[in-house]
């Protein structure tokens, strides 16, 4: 198991990711507004530090995307498959 977030990223850069790499046929965050989104991108920061200090505390892997999101990605399922 792991968990996967993102701390270390302002709002607006993660609103810029998010429009970025978007699925066109089923992605939720497509009809929502910028601003409502930033609502909640501010409130996904929030927990994000929540669950790398209870990973940290519980010895569980923690991925952090605020940068290197492909990459990211890629290391979590290299975790996730080849551990």
């Amino acid at each position: 198991a792991c968990f996967t977030g993102f701390t270390d990223i302002s709002v607006e850069e993660k609103l810029n990711q998010i429009r970025e790499f978007n699925n066109e046929i089923d992605d939720w965050t497509k009809s929502i507004k910028d601003e409502e989104m930033m609502i909640y991108i501010k409130a996904m920061i929030e927990y994000s530090d929540y669950l790398k200090k209870e990973c940290q505390k519980y010895n569980i892997r923690y991925f952090d995307s605020s940068s290197d999101f492909k990459n990211n990605i890629q290391q979590v399922f290299n975790y996730l498959t080849l551990a």
